[in-house]
């Protein structure tokens, strides 16, 4: 089998600037200026400009490698389309979740520029980063199957969380948790072709946990758990119903 030693370079390019990427914190730490914002201003100012950062740098790798055009990047990684249908898919999809932390949790403290960043802004730079330009890479440009593309997404996706476990076991439980929505995620990518169907269900997702504050990690015990997979089984069964005759059309053709 010959192999294209293109697809291989640029899938190891592809990995190194998703791990750089995704552990951006790791490396920003490291600086005292950007330590010292942690101590002067809300956790949400210094991760803002890491999350703004990822966000910028995942743009322009995209843009060099389509020669330095941006309207094209915007069309490489699914954000222009979509986005009226994404939020609608969304809103369907997590409307158990809402209902059943509704019923069950009493509104929390609202700060609304935590939750701005925690519910909407961090989860775009992830579903950009992980989805759109890790797996939507992988798949489209290197010609990976989608199986293999997933895997590697998903298991960053969930060891990028596994941090916040206070234990092993908690940090296992993150783990699996998160890389088992990754694979969900990566796929509603694949099947709508457009970032903004796995970010909306990512964004209500968090926003719901924020305003009822369910808990300050992915753990919130076994109802909130049902909850979570409930709306992924929603999201899915939403996805392939509405997702499967273009499909069989494609591979009939």
């Amino acid at each position: 089998m010959k192999i294209n030693r293109t697809r291989v370079l640029y899938s190891v390019l592809v990995l190194a600037v998703l791990c750089v990427l995704y552990d951006a914190q790791a490396w920003l730490v490291r600086i005292p200026a950007y330590r010292h914002l942690y101590r002067v201003h809300p956790f949400y100012v210094p991760e803002g400009i890491k999350t703004s950062l990822q966000i910028l740098i995942c743009l322009v790798a995209v843009a060099l490698s389509l020669g330095k055009n941006f309207r094209q990047t915007f069309t490489e990684l699914g954000l222009d389309r979509g986005f009226s249908k994404g939020l609608l898919f969304g809103v369907l999809a997590t409307s158990p979740f809402f209902f059943g932390l509704a019923i069950t949790h009493h509104l929390g403290k609202i700060v609304w520029q935590n939750i701005f960043y925690l519910a909407f802004f961090a989860p775009f730079a992830e579903e950009l980063l992980v989805r759109a330009y890790g797996f939507g890479q992988l798949y489209h440009r290197c010609r990976w199957p989608v199986w293999l593309a997933i895997i590697p997404t998903a298991v960053l996706f969930g060891w990028g969380h596994v941090e916040q476990g206070g234990n092993f076991r908690e940090a296992a439980a993150l783990f699996f948790i998160l890389s088992s929505g990754g694979v969900f995620f990566a796929w509603f990518y694949y099947r709508w072709d457009s970032v903004w169907f796995p970010w909306t269900v990512h964004a209500l997702m968090n926003f719901y946990w924020e305003l009822f504050s369910v808990s300050k990690t992915a753990l919130g015990g076994w109802f909130p758990f049902v909850l979570q997979w409930t709306t992924i089984l929603c999201a899915t069964l939403l996805t392939w119903k509405v997702t499967r005759k273009q499909f069989a059309a494609q591979f009939s053709v």
